[in-house]
């Protein structure tokens, strides 16, 4: 790593691992920096009457007081407060307090690789500033447009640095989310698995989609069963989603951090976190619910398969019925006509009675046979009607 611009450092900050930890990321990287540790604000407060500092860094929360109040023994000198995460509301009073910059200190002390250049860019600021300054004491319309420059690259600067650090953080997050969410769509889109092992497989990814993948373990709870990530364990640092079904719960989502030193906040769990829980919960329902229709279609169709096959054979053989007496009431019809003629002509005539009553009969023969037929059809339609209301089409 490069050599950056040398400079007397007061470091305020009472935890001893986190001052160790700066002093040896310093040894490490072998910046050229001049360091002084404060224990306490009393303590800072006594150096700094003392000795003039280029730059102080102070954590925000210390044993004897806060940031706040040590900020008006150090006019004159740029600082940047170190802040906790969810102290965000915090760090933006600071800046509106004079701070230059602030730093979010995260479990594993990756904002340390940050430091360097926080650190070059705010004594290369006050460097800019205090130009600035010689510039409005010499020439007034020199320093009028010499500050306008500079407020625009100051204000360029941070605001591209401000906005590189939040679409970092966040494209980290989508990218994680993303890869979890399509690990997720391959386990549920395999036809093969079951619904119990699609969750007993989902349940293992879902950490990685989470802020702190190796210290999150998530529980899915279904109906009877639970199914767990690797190295589950409760802890107080919790949030959880109810899986909701038509009104009904049918099961929930717990998440937890492992870490249980840590202090519990609603910040533990960033905003992604909790939209990616939100949008899981949803999806899971609607998972659940489609393997549910497809298992009981299956079953429907296994169980009706049968029926169908008997209702489909019996309507063709009804059908068959149906159309032979169609026929005959075609040619009944015809039959009946011609008698009828034959009986008139003969009556017009006063011909033989016996020959009438010939007529007559198959006449007689034909309107029974008809009305066998007629009852045949009845019962047809009882059969067909019956056989639709068994399977309720």
């Amino acid at each position: 790593m490069e050599n950056y611009t040398k400079g007397n450092i007061i470091y305020i900050e009472d935890d001893k691992l986190d001052q160790i930890s700066f002093i040896n990321f310093i040894d490490e990287y072998k910046l050229n920096y001049n360091c002084t540790i404060a224990n306490s604000l009393k303590e800072a407060k006594k150096l700094l009457n003392h000795k003039h500092y280029d730059i102080a860094l102070i954590d925000y929360k210390l044993s004897d007081g806060t940031a706040f109040d040590v900020i008006e023994k150090i006019k004159g000198t740029p600082f940047i407060i170190l802040t906790g995460v969810g102290d965000e509301i915090v760090a933006t009073q600071a800046m509106k307090r004079g701070a230059y910059d602030y730093i979010i200190k995260d479990l594993r002390g990756s904002y340390l690789k940050s430091l360097p250049m926080i650190i070059e860019n705010t004594l290369k600021r006050k460097q800019i500033e205090e130009e600035l300054k010689r510039y409005q004491d010499n020439l007034e319309v020199m320093v009028k447009e010499r500050t306008e420059q500079l407020k625009f690259e100051i204000d360029e600067h941070e605001n591209d640095v401000e906005k590189t650090m939040i679409h970092k953080k966040e494209l980290q997050e989508n990218i994680k989310e993303m890869r979890c969410f399509l690990n997720i769509l391959n386990i549920s889109e395999n036809v093969d698995l079951t619904l119990h092992q699609k969750l007993n497989e989902v349940v293992k990814m879902l950490p990685n989609a989470f802020q702190y993948p190796g210290k999150t373990c998530v529980k899915i709870k279904y109906g009877n069963f639970e199914y767990l990530s690797n190295n589950f364990n409760e802890t107080s640092n919790k949030l959880n989603r109810d899986l909701i079904v038509e009104n009904k719960k049918i099961g929930q989502i717990e998440v937890y951090l492992l870490d249980e030193n840590t202090e519990i906040d609603k910040e533990l769990f960033i905003e992604s976190d909790i939209l990616f829980l939100d949008t899981f919960s949803n999806y899971l329902i609607n998972l659940i619910i489609n393997i549910k229709k497809i298992e009981f279609l299956n079953k429907f169709e296994k169980e009706h398969k049968n029926k169908f096959k008997y209702f489909t054979d019996r309507v063709k053989i009804l059908n068959k019925k149906i159309k032979h007496l169609s026929n005959f009431i075609s040619n009944f019809y015809i039959d009946s006509n011609g008698y009828i003629e034959i009986i008139t002509e003969l009556s017009n005539k006063n011909k033989n009675d016996n020959l009438d009553l010939v007529y007559l009969k198959k006449l007689k023969e034909s309107l029974n046979s008809l009305k066998s037929y007629n009852n045949s059809l009845e019962e047809y339609s009882k059969e067909i009607k019956t056989i639709i209301k068994q399977n309720k089409f």
